[in-house]
């Protein structure tokens, strides 16, 4: 949804949109923006530039854009003052139709309809391999409070959904997920273990879990080209189609 925050730059046949987001500027204390890259045209120029340094100022700037962009656009983003910070690929289910979990004896997994009782600061804590965790200028402490707060504020709607695993009734793992309005497609982009109960099969049942219960939706998952582990997890369990590779970069002024 636009916001009457957002920027949008123009200049010949450039164009620059700036979603303003503001749950990241309430967390970051300055004035956080995405570079909208599908609602823009991302050509070099110098006038858009010069706009950008007055427009953005003292601001946290985000883009993601494919891998395969053209070289002279990535370039460009630089000389803006980008930086790249990392590589995430988007796995899509390819799996077929989702079969229930295998469960370690005492596990069990289970759909929240109320955000209550999780351990937020723990997950928070193991979930260290995101963006935020890869830029240099956000300290690892800073890093893990934003996904706990993120956590303690996220509330379970159509659009929305938390499931979690337990081991002997205490919450060992948690998967968030993003549904799309018209209830097409569904993201899981939040997906952690406790250290202490890791090992034990909890990821992939909360995977199978969450896949059986989104079976009806086109169902993806993010992570970092970095994070080998998660990937291999995510192949494991039926994410064994790459959708898109996308080149993350962070702009700070």
């Amino acid at each position: 949804m636009a916001s009457s925050k957002d920027i949008t730059l123009k200049a010949g046949g450039a164009v620059y949109h700036f979603k303003f987001l503001e749950w990241d500027t309430v967390f970051f204390g300055r004035d956080c923006y995405l570079l909208d890259a599908d609602n823009s045209i991302l050509v070099p120029s110098a006038k858009i530039r010069a706009m950008a340094a007055g427009k953005l100022k003292n601001s946290f700037v985000t883009v993601k854009i494919p891998a395969d962009s053209d070289n002279g656009s990535i370039a460009f983003l630089q000389t803006m003052g980008f930086a790249y910070i990392d590589t995430e690929i988007t796995f899509k289910y390819a799996g077929g139709k989702a079969k229930d979990p295998s469960l370690a004896p005492g596990v069990k997994v289970l759909e929240l309809k109320k955000n209550e009782g999780l351990p937020c600061e723990e997950l928070g804590g193991v979930f260290r391999y995101s963006r935020f965790h890869s830029d240099t200028r956000i300290p690892k402490e800073k890093a893990d409070l934003l996904w706990i707060n993120y956590i303690k504020c996220f509330r379970p709607s159509k659009a929305g959904r938390i499931f979690i695993a337990k081991f002997r009734n205490e919450t060992a793992g948690a998967v968030l997920a993003n549904v799309s309005r018209d209830g097409k497609r569904s993201r899981l982009f939040f997906v952690a273990v406790l250290k202490r109960f890791q090992g034990k099969g909890i990821g992939s049942a909360l995977l199978r879990y969450a896949a059986k219960k989104l079976q009806a939706t086109e169902l993806t998952v993010g992570t970092q080209a970095k994070n080998v582990s998660a990937q291999n997890t995510y192949i494991k369990n039926g994410f064994n189609e790459v959708k898109e590779t996308m080149i993350i970069f962070h702009r700070w002024s």
